[in-house]
């Protein structure tokens, strides 16, 4: 589940990864990032897709051009704009790296407290129903009916809940005559 360091008691939330702590977005990098264009999906497949190792031939290839600018005169290539554009890909991945470790931390602990909370609500529930009072049952209808749904639709209980659900017999019990044990 979470890593957890010697000091850290097993199941209780790791402790940030030191290499992560000096990862920070200053706010002029957030407010760059926020003022970005946001593309629509038809346009971001649009968008070519290098293979890995662009950031080592793509400074050596621009060498060259600049090297022999009638090559990049003659396919109206700017250089030194190529170069702008290499230097901010450059910043944008090390924020990009950075902003995806933010919002796995930020998911996963949403998440841990997901479960935290529906693993209440499911007890509460189950409280509930076991009671077998009409008022306080119709009191609660909302979050029964609401769990209902949220079951029929494949959200599962974490492991370690208090009750097990039934298992179901299985409809044909005849053995199959192909099996080692028929």
């Amino acid at each position: 589940m979470s890593k957890t360091t010697p000091d850290t008691p097993p199941g209780a939330p790791a402790k940030p990864n030191a290499a992560l702590q000096w990862k920070r977005l200053s706010e002029d990098q957030q407010d760059r990032l926020l003022v970005m264009p946001v593309y629509r999906s038809e346009d971001i497949q649009k968008f070519l897709k290098p293979g890995s190792g662009m950031d080592k031939v793509a400074p050596k290839a621009l060498d060259l051009l600049e090297a022999t600018p009638e090559i990049a005169k003659a396919l109206k290539l700017d250089v030194d704009g190529l170069r702008d554009s290499l230097s901010q890909r450059e910043e944008l991945a090390h924020l990009e790296d950075t902003a995806y470790n933010l919002y796995r931390r930020a998911t996963e602990n949403r998440m841990r407290l997901d479960s935290e909370v529906y693993a209440a609500l499911l007890k509460v529930n189950r409280f509930v129903q076991s009671v077998g009072d009409a008022g306080t049952q119709r009191d609660f209808s909302d979050l029964s009916d609401w769990i209902s749904s949220s079951h029929s639709r494949g959200a599962s209980e974490p492991s370690g809940a208090e009750e097990e659900p039934e298992q179901k017999e299985p409809k044909n019990t005849a053995k199959d005559p192909g099996s080692p044990s028929a």
